[in-house]
């Protein structure tokens, strides 16, 4: 989600507050450094990567703004980023902060949309050079695409940022490497020196398959950028009697792709899926391409060139305010586009292939493939929106089903922000940031009913947990005043009353055991815990920052930590984090700090306790479990298993019976993990707003997922995501059908 920096003097602290706060409500996210650090590293660290990745720099000048030697480096960092800068004058009198807002607003809509692929691309240069250059750390596939035509400018972007595309260029046959088999062959090379000539014969072994393994994942990745089904063949080249977390993998990446369920080619009979043929028969294709394209609050059209996407918000969406605009940079000049019936999606078509964009965020969270697609194509929705046809030039129809495994049950309007499973596990509890509360039956995704007792008591909701009774939640937020509190809110009876807490905390973040036994509430720097029936106070945790809480039935209070990821337990006889010990291989640790990472989101299963957050991308997922009388501390989600364009999660969730995580992450993606081994799933890629609370269905065959613009929807659980032999069989019908269509020989 793109964002503002605001540059300003401490002694501005408080007018630039307010105007945050104006900007925020118009759906536009602010950072600016609260804590007013001044130079040195973490000045450096922080106020330097906001503005390198921001989408405009707000200069919020006055005569201690120019007095000011960190908010002139400020702007001349934004400048050397060629961040676009908003200059505010505040010399003489007060600024008229509403009409600043309303200005800076306009100008953030209107901003040119290149300008934000540069400030993705500076990110990700940067990050490359700070983790030392890593082949893995380099553009691939959607992201090369994005960035090679705004590097190619003159002095568009830095050197370090030009270099990165070379490079990426260079490597771009290269594939992420699983983070365990690097591990691995580090692991192996120190042996080396500290083993003995008695283990060599077994390094060099170990060498050898890790060297093997690359080989096979990176073939795997040119097939993918050959065709889908290239990739499925170099995926059943695998050994089909291995089961391991990477050739799982190879194969759900090779799945991955959308593929046609029918085509007709020129002048040929339909054929494949029975519905989709009927929908490739009735489709309805416009004489000539389109330009412009209607929605649910919406209106997406193309610059006079075709290559510039803009989507318009008329103020009906969540998430984005009245004339705030999305922008998005086409791969080549568009053809066609055209909403979904539910006006939910924005399809696009142009001679690189179709894309599917959030008409919200305008973000893309799909692309079709698997069909030959030409300069001139155009689209066609099937009355219900289940299928999109696109007919080429030569008169060739090929049909997709872009979201197999989702079904919307609701779009609410609402901004959530978390969610609490409640009635026994029956319903879930999503938390709107307004502080509404949507009841939703667990098993269909169903609204049962919309609770907002907390109209009026607050300004802004965070965080969510079940109460001590069955239609009961507690719920954490800002009032109107401006200081936070705890709530207790009945969901049934439609009431809701302040919980009376320690004056001295202010509490931001709160978790209940699934019985709804223990609380644990937060302050982010002390951790307050409750007996939850009789509210008495078992313990105060001191001297831990938290970023994200849990809590199970046992009584251990598990702690996420700002800066470096840090993953804790308290046990329940116990004040202080019990020790951990980071899992290792032969001596070697498997896990260190992720530098930028920050827990969002804990959950619990039957032998791990797994977080997410912040740092995705950098393996910021940390799981924990009690494991020969210690607790070791290993990686959770893996980036390079889990095939997301995400750079945080802030959604979390174990099965009923705790055999099965399940995440949610800022691209709209869903993926699931194994608790028993960490082993990766499936990973669901069919809606574009993010995910901000999700919960297994009371039979875990499914997952209800709740994201920002206000959408929930219910997704299949993938239970042969886990089963080598079913996902070998599933590319082999992958092949055959292909093969049956006349798409593949």
């Amino acid at each position: 989600m793109a964002y503002l920096f605001i540059s300003y003097p401490r002694r501005r602290a408080e007018s630039v507050a307010r105007l945050q706060a104006l900007l925020e409500a118009r759906g536009i996210e602010v950072w600016r450094d609260t804590e007013q650090l001044r130079f040195g590293t973490a000045w450096d660290a922080r106020v330097t990567a906001a503005i390198r990745g921001s989408a405009m720099v707000v200069l919020f000048q006055s005569e201690e703004w120019f007095a000011s030697g960190p908010c002139r480096s400020e702007a001349d960092q934004a400048r050397y980023y060629h961040r676009p800068i908003v200059t505010l004058s505040a010399h003489d009198s007060e600024v008229d902060l509403e009409e600043a807002a309303a200005f800076v607003a306009k100008r953030f809509a209107a901003r040119p949309p290149e300008g934000d692929v540069v400030a993705d691309l500076e990110v990700e240069a940067a990050e490359w050079a700070r983790t030392g250059r890593r082949v893995r750390n380099l553009a691939r596939r959607r992201n090369l695409r994005r960035f090679l035509p705004v590097a190619a400018r003159p002095g568009a972007v830095t050197e370090l940022a030009e270099d990165f595309v070379q490079q990426s260029l260079r490597w771009r046959r290269m594939v992420r490497a699983s983070l365990s088999v690097l591990v691995m062959g580090v692991m192996a090379s120190v042996m080396v020196l500290v083993a003995g000539a008695y283990q060599i014969g077994q390094v060099d072994e170990a060498n050898q398959s890790n060297t093997a393994l690359a080989e096979r994942r990176t073939a795997l990745e040119s097939a993918l950028l050959e065709s889908p089904y290239a990739g499925a063949e170099a995926a059943l080249a695998e050994d089909p009697a291995s089961e391991g977390p990477t050739t799982l993998a190879s194969y759900q990446d090779a799945l991955e792709p959308c593929v046609p369920v029918a085509y007709a080619p020129a002048g040929g009979e339909a054929a494949g899926d029975a519905s989709a043929v009927e929908a490739l028969e009735n489709a309805a294709f416009p004489q000539a391409g389109r330009t412009s394209a209607t929605g649910a609050g919406w209106r997406a059209s193309v610059s006079d060139d075709d290559r510039v996407l803009r989507i318009d918000q008329d103020g009906g969406a969540a998430g984005a305010g009245d004339g705030a605009a999305a922008t998005a940079v086409l791969d080549a000049p568009c053809d066609d586009m055209a909403a979904s019936p539910g006006g939910d999606v924005l399809a696009v078509v142009s001679a690189q292939g179709v894309q599917l964009f959030d008409p919200v965020f305008g973000t893309c969270f799909a692309e079709l493939s698997g069909a030959p697609v030409a300069a001139g194509s155009v689209l066609s929705w099937s009355v219900d929106g289940t299928y999109l046809a696109m007919r080429a030039p030569d008169g060739s129809v090929a049909v997709w089903e872009p979201s197999p495994r989702t079904t919307v049950t609701a779009r609410t309007g609402l901004w959530f922000m978390d969610g609490a499973v409640i009635a026994d596990g029956s319903q879930v509890a999503f938390l709107a940031r307004d502080g509404s509360i949507a009841v939703v039956d667990a098993a269909t995704g169903e609204v049962l009913g919309l609770d907002t007792s907390l109209g009026g008591m607050l300004k802004t909701a965070s965080d969510i947990a079940p109460g001590a009774t069955a239609h009961e939640v507690l719920v954490v937020g800002v009032d109107t005043t401006g200081k936070r509190g705890l709530y207790l809110v009945d969901v049934a009876g439609h009431t809701a009353q302040v919980v009376n807490v320690p004056a001295d905390v202010e509490p931001w973040y709160i978790a209940t055991s699934p019985t709804a036994v223990i609380l644990a509430l937060s302050d982010g720097a002390q951790t307050l815990v409750y007996d939850l029936a009789t509210g008495e106070g078992l313990k105060r945790i001191e001297n831990v920052s938290v970023s994200a809480l849990a809590v199970d039935d046992e009584g251990r209070i598990y702690l996420g930590s700002f800066g470096g990821g840090g993953f804790s337990v308290v046990e329940p006889d116990s004040s202080v984090p019990a020790d951990t010990t980071a899992a290792s291989i032969d001596g070697v640790a498997s896990v260190s700090a992720t530098p930028g990472a920050s827990p969002r989101a804990i959950a619990v299963g039957g032998t791990h306790a797994v977080s997410v957050g912040d740092g995705f991308e950098e393996n910021g997922s940390l799981a924990l479990a009690f494991e020969d009388g210690s607790w070791q501390l290993t990686t959770g989600f893996l980036a390079s298993w889990t095939p997301v364009d995400a750079h945080q999660a802030r959604a979390l969730a174990a099965s009923p019976d705790g055999t099965v995580f399940a995440a949610g992450f800022s691209d709209g993606s869903v993926a699931l993990l194994r608790d028993s081994d960490l082993y990766p799933g499936a990973v669901v890629r069919e809606q574009g707003s993010e995910v901000r609370a999700l919960a297994f269905s009371p039979d875990a065959s499914a997952l209800i997922v709740a994201m920002r613009d206000g959408t929930i929807a219910r997704v299949e659980v993938d239970d042969g995501s886990f089963d080598a032999a079913t996902l070998r069989e599933r590319l082999r019908v992958r092949l055959d059908t292909a093969r049956a269509l006349g798409l593949w020989e």
